[in-house]
């Protein structure tokens, strides 16, 4: 492996960043939509894991990840190319990583590649919408939400989420005597339990954007002409969303 003060480490982006950080050193890991191959190759180069597979369900990416695996001299690391975690083996990884993708497609590969979600022990998920969707899921497979960042790239926000299989816990922990941990309360499958509890200015940033920006929607519905059922259905869904990002809000008074 490269000395680590040469050109051993490929360039990471905020998310990305924040999701090597989550993984845990020592741990195998498959990162699903591999792109360029930089989160493996850094993961790999770093030291934080000795092995490492980039699975992309396109040919192109798993060549880009190659000639990046070469160039940056990275060893350890094998290509895939299968739909998510189709072409894994249970107990192949014990982090499985997927960024960059859209929350309900996230849901979907985690859901057909239960078999190896089940035999790992961390998730490190970055969705880029639909992070409720992604969050619920992760407790509907067994896992508990440990950790989250909060980053902003190219001028937007988006979560950054680490779970833990919650069998897999730490004996001190606060479920391993009453058994699994209970989903979350709406709005901290919204805005994020752990990103609740740790108040980055960041989000609430961004919660106070948020509540402008639906207030305006509010706004313009209310003075539109005519009253139909889906007027009313579309202010009855901004209106719970504002009730949302103030229940969330609350948290930074």
């Amino acid at each position: 492996m490269s000395d680590l003060n040469s050109i051993s480490l490929p360039p990471l982006s905020e998310r990305l960043a924040a999701a090597v950080a989550f993984v845990k050193c020592g741990n195998r890991a498959v990162d699903v939509g591999c792109d360029h191959g930089y989160t493996a190759i850094y993961l790999r180069n770093a030291g934080i894991c000795p092995f490492c597979i980039c699975t992309d369900i396109h040919a192109g990416p798993l060549e880009a990840a190659s000639a990046n695996i070469t160039r940056y001299n990275a060893d350890g690391i094998v290509i895939r190319l299968c739909d998510g975690l189709s072409g894994v083996l249970p107990g192949e990884a014990e982090t499985v990583i997927i960024t960059g993708m859209g929350g309900e497609l996230i849901c979907r590969i985690l859901e057909n590649g239960k078999n190896v979600v089940f035999s790992a022990q961390e998730l490190v998920l970055g969705p880029q919408s639909e992070p409720e969707k992604v969050r619920s899921k992760i407790y509907e497979l067994g896992y508990h939400i440990s950790d989250e960042a909060f980053v902003c790239e190219d001028g937007k926000y988006y979560p950054v989420i680490r779970a833990i299989r919650w069998a897999a816990a730490e004996p001190c922990c606060e479920f391993a005597a009453t058994g699994a941990p209970e989903m979350p309360r709406e709005t901290e499958l919204k805005y994020g339990p752990e990103l609740l509890r740790k108040q980055p200015p960041e989000l609430c940033g961004f919660l106070m954007k948020e509540r402008t920006r639906y207030e305006s929607i509010l706004a313009r519905l209310d003075t539109a002409d005519g009253e139909t059922d889906e007027n009313r259905n579309r202010k009855e869904e901004i209106r719970h969303e504002l009730d949302l990002i103030e229940q969330a809000l609350k948290v930074f008074l």
